[in-house]
């Protein structure tokens, strides 16, 4: 068959349109295909949410610092730790003597549950224990038996010679201003156990609440430290000046009773104080017994701690008296209290050498010299009446008192001495010079002493019946040594005030 070619070109788009439509086809298909299948996860079973556990409370490690200090006898090592368990926090001092005695102070604090001071284990052999009956008011000895022991203080001698003495824990609140309410109802005491592996000593305290400090102390050596043949001991000494409750031993110092305008204050409140007597009365005992010494020295390495960056050491209370006449608040500078312990280290530093604390001696001189400087009305012939009380803060200038005038001019000799300078000598001479001026104006009509001079010039105040006597003793039995002969002046005042003693039964005074 023979097609024309009109024919062969209609048949030839028609195949090129058939071509056209299976492509089309075959485009469409590809397009429509059904995609594969993801391959699937494997199916977990659903689980509950695991509720967050709290970590148990973390207990911090100790802190421990350690130090030494230096005697002419050999050093002393001391060690300071912090610790903590899951309720109470314990502050630690362990003092290791030359002498081979160690002195341990604790303070616990926290709350909930008893706590354990200290722990000592000694063999099983024979002991006497000593230890104050209130009741009696008696020391008691009596062979050591198991058992609890509350007590003021006690003190245990072994068959082997060991020994040791503690002023048992005492329980406090704590107050406002440094101050501490004793509670003696929750006093600690000393628990003594017996095993076959001997005998098993702890001073623990009660049961503290939130708020409660309980304090302890305790000196042991391997050697018998106190010697009971004698009427004084420096155990029988502190007892003596602690067990009627007008004054304390705490783990930060000296503690008495607070005056009725200190703030804050109440019964049983005692705040501390700068005149750490009970610390005088160990030094006394220095050459008396052995264990004076080392005791003398751990515990007025305690009051080192306290003395502030002025280089004094503050009256923590506010005075309401101080506060309304002068404007001092609390923290303030008292020279009496400062004097006397100046003295202090002044005494053990003579008696047991060495340079003893001479750092801290220095500091308290240097703050003295500017403050006597900046802080007195002068006197006629320019002595210098320093004032009794002192702040950082502004404040009025405070009266002058005899007794407290008559101490800072014997503490300043007494640093010259010790520290060989003449400035601390000539600040002396003019405090000795306002005495002088002021003279045969410090006597009343009636033969005793004013108490204190205003920056005014005016004389006012009932005198203490023998405090300012022994003040001017003291002081006038310095001059006459170092000068061969008596400071009239201060005679004339002796004088008068002798003869008021005589005439109102007073016998305290140093002869």
């Amino acid at each position: 068959m023979h097609l024309s070619k009109k024919q062969l070109i209609i048949l030839g788009a028609i195949a090129v349109l058939f071509l056209g439509f299976l492509i089309f086809l075959g485009s469409c298909n590809k397009r429509l295909a059904v995609p594969e299948r993801p391959q699937q996860a494997e199916v977990q079973p659903a689980q509950e949410e695991t509720p967050a556990q709290d970590d148990p409370p973390s207990i911090p490690d100790p802190i421990v610092t350690t130090r030494s200090i230096s005697t002419a006898m050999g050093d002393i090592s001391v060690t300071e730790t912090t610790e903590y368990d899951e309720a109470l926090t314990y502050s630690r001092r362990e003092y290791l003597s030359f002498d081979k005695s160690r002195i341990q102070a604790c303070r616990v604090e926290g709350e909930t549950r008893q706590a354990t001071l200290f722990s000592f284990q000694y063999q099983p052999i024979d002991a006497t224990i000593h230890y104050f009956d209130a009741d009696t008011n008696a020391w008691v000895s009596e062979p050591l038996s198991p058992g609890a022991y509350r007590a003021n203080l006690v003190a245990i001698e072994f068959s082997s010679g060991a020994s040791l003495f503690s002023y048992l824990p005492k329980t406090y609140n704590q107050k406002e201003n440094g101050v501490l309410e004793h509670l003696p109802d929750l006093d600690g005491y000393l628990l003594v156990t017996r095993t076959e592996a001997g005998w098993q000593l702890k001073l623990v305290s009660c049961e503290l609440q939130e708020g409660q400090v309980c304090d302890g102390f305790v000196m042991s050596a391997a050697w018998p430290l106190l010697d009971w043949s004698e009427n004084q001991n420096c155990a029988t000494v502190w007892n003596a000046y602690t067990v009627n409750g007008v004054a304390k031993w705490c783990y930060d110092g000296y503690y008495r009773f607070t005056p009725s305008n200190y703030v804050p204050t109440g019964e049983n409140y005692y705040y501390r104080c700068v005149a750490s007597y009970l610390i005088r009365l160990m030094a006394e005992q220095i050459g008396l017994s052995d264990a004076a010494p080392s005791l003398s020295i751990c515990m007025l390495d305690v009051l080192v701690q306290e003395q502030n960056a002025y280089g004094f050491w503050p009256t923590q209370p506010e005075s309401e008296w101080l506060s309304g006449d002068f404007q001092i608040a609390d923290g303030f500078y008292d020279t009496r209290f400062n004097t006397d312990l100046i003295e202090i280290f002044v005494r053990v530093n003579n008696d047991l050498g060495g340079g003893l604390y001479l750092d801290t001696v220095k500091r308290y001189a240097a703050f003295y010299q500017a403050l006597a400087e900046e802080n007195h009305a002068e006197t006629e012939n320019g002595g210098w009446l320093v004032a009794d009380y002192w702040h950082p803060q502004l404040h009025d200038l405070t009266h002058t008192s005899l007794n407290h005038l008559a101490a800072e001019c014997l503490a300043a000799y007494h640093l010259a001495d010790l520290l060989q300078d003449e400035s601390l000598r000539e600040t002396a001479d003019k405090l000795l010079l306002a005495i002088e001026d002021t003279g045969s104006d410090w006597i009343k009509p009636t033969w005793d002493l004013y108490y204190s001079i205003q920056p005014d010039g005016t004389y006012d105040g009932t005198d203490y019946p023998s405090l300012t006597y022994n003040d001017l003793f003291n002081l006038q039995a310095y001059i006459t040594e170092k000068t061969g002969e008596q400071n009239q002046t201060i005679y004339n005042l002796m004088y008068h005030k002798l003869y008021w003693m005589w005439a109102n039964n007073v016998t305290d005074y140093k002869r």
